[in-house]
C-alpha cells in the first residue's frame, strides 16, 4: 500500500502529463462568450480542446453571438476551424431552432385569435431576420422562414372569412384588413368595421380596450407598421413604405380622434350585403349603373358609382365614410326627383330580369337603406319593382348603350 502510495505521488505527473496540461489550460469555469473566445484565442486547437469548444457553442451560445465570435478571433487559421467546426453542426441549429419557433407557434395558434397569430409568426420572421444577415446561417434562415411562410396560409384564409362574411368583426380581428389590402382601402375598412363595432357597444368602456388592443398586436407584430403579405410571391416586404404601410401610430392617432367614434356608418344588416353570385357579371352592372346615372346627372363620376356599389356589396367598404356619405347625398339628390326616381326604378326592373341573380330581397333592402331620405324608396314601394306581375314600360329608362351591352352579355354569338 505504502509502495503504491509512493508511486502515485512521484510519478503521476509523468503518467497523467498531458491530460492535466489540457485539463488546466481549457478553463472549465460556466462557458460564456468570453471564456469561450479567450480560450480559442489562447489556447492551441488540439482535437480535445477543440470537442470542448464545440460543446460549449453549441450549449451555450445564441445564434446571435456566433457572428461575433468569428469576429473576435484574432489568428486567421483559427477563423478558419471554428467557422468549419459551426458549420459542421448546422442541421442541429437549424432543429434546434425550429423546434423553439415551432414550438411556440402551435401555443399561440391556440391562445390568439387569427389576426394576432398572424402577427405572432411575422413577429418570428422578424427576430429572425438576423440570422439572414448572418454569414454562418442565411441557410437556416431561407429554410425556416419559409416554413413560417406556409403557416401563414391557412389563417389567410380563415381571416378573410372572419372579416368580409362577419356581421360584426371585433376591432383584433380588423387588423387582418392591413395584410391584404394597399394602405388606403385596408385603412378605410378597417375605420368602417370599427364604426360597426362601436355601434354595438358601450361607449364608456371600448376606448381604452382599443388602446390596448393596439398595443398588443404591435408587441406581437415586433414592427412599429403592418407589411402586406403578398401570398402569391410567397414573400412579406418587411421595409417600411409610407405610401403602402400603415404605421402603429397613425392607428393610435385614429383611436384618439375624438370625433372618429361620433361618426356613424349607413348601417346594414350585412347578411343582407349582395354577394358576387348576385350579379351576373359585374363589370357590365358598374358600368350599366354609371350610363345610366350620368344621363340624368352629369355631377356624377365612376367613382361615385364604385363608392355606391361597395357599399352594396362590401361588409366593410373599401372608402372613407366622408366619401360614402357624399355619394349618398349626391344620389339622393338625383333621385329626389319623381321623374328620375321613377326612371331609376323601371331601370332596376330590367336589371333584376338581365342582370341580377336572386337579389331581389337584399336589393329592396339595401336600396332603402340608402335612399332613405327620398320618398318612394321604401322597401314595400320597391316591391312591385321586384315582384311584379306584369310587364313595366323600360323603354324610357334604359339607355340605349346599356341595352347594348347587355345583349351582347347575354346573346354572345348574335
Amino acid at each position: 500500500m505504502n509502495a503504491l502510495f509512493f508511486i502515485r505521488q512521484n510519478f503521476k505527473e509523468i503518467f497523467f502529463k498531458d491530460k492535466k496540461i489540457e485539463e488546466v489550460k481549457y478553463k472549465k469555469i460556466i462557458p460564456h462568450f468570453l471564456v469561450i473566445l479567450d480560450n480559442i484565442n489562447s489556447l492551441e486547437l488540439t482535437d480535445s480542446i477543440l470537442d470542448n469548444i464545440k460543446y460549449d457553442i453549441v450549449n451555450n451560445l445564441k445564434y446571435s453571438q456566433l457572428d461575433n465570435l468569428i469576429g473576435s478571433i484574432h489568428d486567421k487559421d483559427k477563423k478558419k476551424i471554428i467557422e468549419n467546426l459551426i458549420f459542421e453542426e448546422e442541421y442541429r441549429w437549424y432543429q434546434k431552432k425550429e423546434v423553439e419557433i415551432f414550438d411556440k407557434i402551435d401555443n399561440s395558434r391556440l391562445e390568439h385569435n387569427t389576426a394576432d397569430f398572424i402577427a405572432f409568426i411575422i413577429g418570428e420572421i422578424v427576430e429572425l431576420q438576423r440570422l439572414a444577415k448572418s454569414c454562418l446561417f442565411n441557410n437556416v434562415y431561407i429554410r425556416i422562414s419559409k416554413n413560417l411562410f406556409d403557416k401563414l396560409i391557412p389563417p389567410k384564409v380563415l381571416s378573410y372569412y372572419e372579416t368580409e362574411q362577419n356581421v360584426n368583426v371585433p376591432i383584433n380581428s380588423a387588423y387582418s384588413f392591413f395584410f391584404r389590402y394597399e394602405k388606403k382601402t385596408a385603412l378605410n375598412k378597417f375605420k368602417n368595421a370599427v364604426r360597426h363595432n362601436i355601434q354595438n357597444r358601450n361607449l364608456e368602456s371600448f376606448e381604452a380596450e382599443y388602446f390596448e388592443v393596439n398595443r398588443i398586436f404591435f408587441d406581437r407584430l415586433k414592427l412599429e407598421f403592418i407589411p402586406i403579405i403578398n401570398y402569391e410571391e410567397k414573400k412579406i416586404n418587411l421595409i417600411y413604405d409610407s405610401k403602402k404601410h400603415i404605421t402603429k401610430k397613425e392607428i393610435l392617432e385614429i383611436l384618439d380622434y375624438t370625433d372618429f367614434f361620433k361618426q356613424r356608418n349607413i348601417v346594414h344588416d350585412l347578411k343582407m350585403i349582395l354577394k358576387k353570385k348576385n350579379i351576373k357579371n359585374m363589370d357590365l352592372f358598374e358600368d350599366s349603373l354609371y350610363i345610366f346615372f350620368e344621363e340624368l346627372s352629369s355631377e356624377v363620376t365612376k367613382k361615385d358609382i364604385k363608392i355606391f356599389i361597395s357599399v352594396l356589396m362590401e361588409a366593410y367598404p373599401s372608402y372613407d365614410l366622408i366619401d360614402i356619405k357624399n355619394v349618398q347625398i349626391k344620389l339622393n339628390r338625383v333621385l329626389s326627383d319623381e321623374f328620375n326616381r321613377n326612371k331609376f326604378k323601371a331601370f332596376l326592373f330590367y336589371l333584376n330580369i338581365n342582370l341580377f341573380s336572386k337579389a331581389a330581397n337584399k336589393l329592396k333592402y339595401l336600396l332603402s337603406n340608402f335612399f332613405n331620405k327620398i320618398e318612394g324608396m321604401s322597401e314595400s314601394s320597391l316591391n312591385d319593382i321586384f315582384y311584379s306581375r306584369f310587364e313595366i314600360d323600360v323603354d324610357f329608362a334604359v339607355p340605349d348603350l346599356v341595352r347594348l351591352n347587355v345583349n351582347k352579355f347575354l346573346n354572345p354569338e348574335e
